[in-house]
């Protein structure tokens, strides 16, 4: 069995881990140099104040919906990001550090040790919460694709459990009768609107699609999902990361900018930042 830790709100947790006055309140977090909304507290998004939205308009609901909203803190959302996954290791010894803010664990073998591995993971949970005042949600599967899809559940149920198990056929397929085909891991918006033209609409229409279909639609790859969501691993952990092909560092200004000065000020800054990268 594998496990997807996805931290909640992530860049808007690490902000209230250090203001807890934050904590209930509707907060967001900008993009580099305040350009738009990255990051939104679920009282943000109850507002439908939606992802992406220019900071200029945001600024006219500020005072009178009091949210808060915040610059981008890279170095506090990677020292942070570092704990949780240091926390992680402490439990389970094949740790996939998939984004600053995802990481998929194996489980094989934990069985024997948890009679029940919800029990295993609300235990990461809370460990993780008393430690870096992280919030996180864990879906257990037998592949990465179906953790994903069980993660996008047991955030729906989190502050009450926050962790999901989907480890039987029936369970299986329960989620994926009501999991669109919009937001399954690898299908893009134009596979998406070629799926429902042809009547399929969920993850478990797509499941019980022919192999044949699939892979002349879909290529291998759609054929791989299929798979996962079928509960056989198409996708392996991969415990240490791959060299990277290249480093970019590619922030904005965010206005037109025509004095000499600033800008080489801002390439010298980013320049530091690329080459720290290039260290690492």
């Amino acid at each position: 069995m594998l496990a997807l830790v996805d931290c909640n709100n992530f860049y808007v947790s690490c902000e209230r881990a250090f203001n807890p006055a934050l904590i209930g309140k509707p907060v967001g977090v900008l993009s580099n140099n305040d350009g738009c909304l990255i990051a939104r507290s679920n009282e943000l998004k109850a507002l439908v104040v939606k992802m992406g939205t220019p900071f200029f308009q945001l600024r006219e609901h500020i005072e009178q919906q009091g949210i808060r909203i915040f610059s981008s803190n890279y170095t506090l959302y990677g020292d942070m990001s570092s704990r949780v996954m240091a926390t992680l290791g402490r439990f389970v010894e094949q740790v996939e550090v998939y984004s600053i803010d995802e990481a998929f664990l194996d489980l094989s073998g934990y069985e024997s040790v948890y009679a029940d591995l919800t029990l295993l993971a609300t235990t990461i949970r809370q460990t993780i919460a008393q430690w870096t005042r992280i919030p996180v949600s864990v879906g257990i599967t037998p592949t990465k694709t179906l953790c994903k899809i069980a993660n996008f559940y047991a955030k729906r149920q989190e502050p009450q459990t926050g962790v999901l198990l989907l480890d039987t056929p029936g369970r299986i397929n329960d989620a994926l009768t009501d999991f669109s085909v919009d937001d399954l891991w690898g299908i893009g918006w134009r596979y998406a609107g070629m799926l429902k033209r042809n009547g399929i609409r969920t993850a478990a229409q797509f499941a019980a699609l022919p192999d044949d279909w699939i892979n002349q639609k879909l290529t291998v790859n759609g054929l791989r999902l299929a798979y996962e969501l079928r509960g056989t691993p198409c996708k392996m952990l991969e415990t240490e990361a791959p060299n990277k092909k290249a480093i970019c560092t590619a922030p904005s200004f965010g206005r037109g900018v025509s004095d000499l000065d600033t800008i080489s000020q801002a390439m010298v800054t980013h320049l530091s930042r690329a080459a720290e990268k290039l260290r690492k």
